[in-house]
C-alpha cells in the first residue's frame, strides 16, 4: 500500500456519516472543558474535512466553535450581536482578539487569535458570508502588529505571555519564533488572498514563507525542520505535536498563488522534509520526531506531524 493510498484509506474510514456524527457528539459534550484554548483547533479540524467531503455535519461542527468564541472576541466596531467591544477613550476598540478571562479579569490569546482568524479565513472562502471575512481581516491587522517580527518576517511565539487587555493599548512580551504560528498565519493570509481579491495578503504570504524556508531558527544545514527533535522527543509538548503545521501554511500558499518560482520553491522544501521522514526517521512502519534520524520510537505527536508531511507532499506532487 502507498503512503497516499494508506493516507486516503484512514480519512475515509474516519468520514463515514457514523463516525463524524459520533466525533462531534463527543466533541461537543466535552465543549465547556475547552472553552477557552481549544475552539480554534476543533473548528478547523471539521473545516478540513469539509473541505475534502462536503460533509453537512462538518460544516455545521465548525461553526458552531466558531459562534461559541464570539463571547470572548474583542471588536474594533460594534457590528456583530454578542461581541465584546472594548472601548478607548475615542470610542474605538484597540484591536481584534481573543480574551481568555481571568481571576484578574483578562488577557489577549494570541495563539487563539491566529487559530480563530485561520478559521474565519476558511469560513469565508467555504460560506462566503462576510462575518467570517471581516473578523479575519481585523485579526490579521492585530497579528500584523503584535507577532510579526520585521526583521525576520517570522512569527513571535506569544503563547505564554500574559497579554494585558487596557484601556488603551495591549502590553505583552514575546520571546523567540513560532513555526506552528509562522503557519498559521501563511495559511490565513494565503485564505484572505482568495477571499478578498487583495493580492497584498498573498504577497506577505510569500514573503513571511519564504523567510520561513529559508531560517536557521527552525533548521539546519541540511534544510531539514528541526523543531522539536532536542530534548525528551516521547515528550508530547505543543512544539512537536504542531511541527507540521507549516507545512500546512504552506500547501495552502502553494496553492493559491500563481508565482512559479515561489510554488517550485515550495514543492522542493516539503519533499526535502517528506523524504528524510521516510528515509531517516522511521522503522518502515511508523515515524520518528527527529526527522534527521535516527528513529527513536512510534510515538502520538510524531505520527501527527507525519501525517501533516504526506499531505503536504501529496498536494505538491499531485500536477
Amino acid at each position: 500500500m502507498t503512503y497516499q493510498s494508506s493516507i486516503l484509506l484512514a480519512i475515509e474510514i474516519l468520514s463515514s456519516d457514523r463516525h463524524v456524527q459520533y466525533w462531534i457528539k463527543i466533541s461537543n459534550r466535552h465543549l465547556d472543558d475547552y472553552i477557552e484554548t481549544k475552539l480554534g483547533w476543533r473548528g478547523l479540524a471539521m473545516v478540513y474535512g469539509y473541505r475534502a467531503y462536503k460533509h453537512p455535519y462538518l460544516m455545521a461542527g465548525a461553526l458552531s466553535y466558531w459562534s461559541r468564541t464570539q463571547p470572548r472576541i474583542i471588536a474594533r466596531f460594534y457590528r456583530v450581536s454578542g461581541w465584546i467591544v472594548h472601548e478607548t477613550s475615542s470610542g474605538v476598540a484597540a484591536f481584534a482578539g481573543f480574551v481568555r478571562q481571568d481571576g484578574s479579569g483578562g488577557h489577549l490569546d494570541c495563539h487563539e487569535t491566529l487559530l480563530l482568524m485561520t478559521l474565519s479565513s476558511h469560513l469565508a472562502e467555504c460560506t462566503k458570508n462576510d462575518e467570517y471575512k471581516e473578523h479575519a481581516l481585523l485579526a490579521a491587522d492585530r497579528i500584523k502588529s503584535m507577532l510579526l517580527d520585521p526583521n525576520t518576517m517570522l512569527i513571535k511565539d506569544g503563547t505564554q505571555s500574559s497579554v494585558s487587555v487596557s484601556s488603551t493599548r495591549v502590553d505583552g512580551d514575546y520571546s523567540g519564533l513560532s513555526s506552528c504560528f509562522t503557519g498559521l498565519f501563511i495559511e490565513a493570509l494565503s485564505l484572505l488572498a482568495s477571499v478578498t481579491d487583495d493580492e497584498s495578503w498573498m504577497t506577505l504570504a510569500i514573503q513571511i514563507a519564504t523567510a520561513a524556508m529559508k531560517t536557521s531558527e527552525w533548521h539546519g544545514s541540511d534544510g531539514i525542520l528541526d523543531v522539536g527533535s532536542d530534548g525528551n522527543v516521547a515528550s508530547n509538548e505543543d512544539c512537536r505535536a504542531f511541527k507540521g503545521v507549516l507545512l500546512r501554511g504552506l500547501l495552502e500558499a502553494y496553492r493559491r498563488s500563481n508565482n512559479v518560482p515561489f510554488r517550485n520553491l515550495v514543492r522542493s522544501y516539503i519533499n526535502v522534509q517528506f523524504n528524510a521522514l521516510r528515509e531517516l526517521a522511521s522503522d518502515g512502519e511508523y515515524y520518528g520526531m527527529d526527522w534527521k534520524g535516527p528513529y527513536k520510537g512510534p510515538f502520538l505527536h510524531a505520527q501527527l506531524a507525519a501525517l501533516d508531511t504526506m499531505v503536504a507532499a501529496i498536494g505538491v506532487n499531485d500536477s
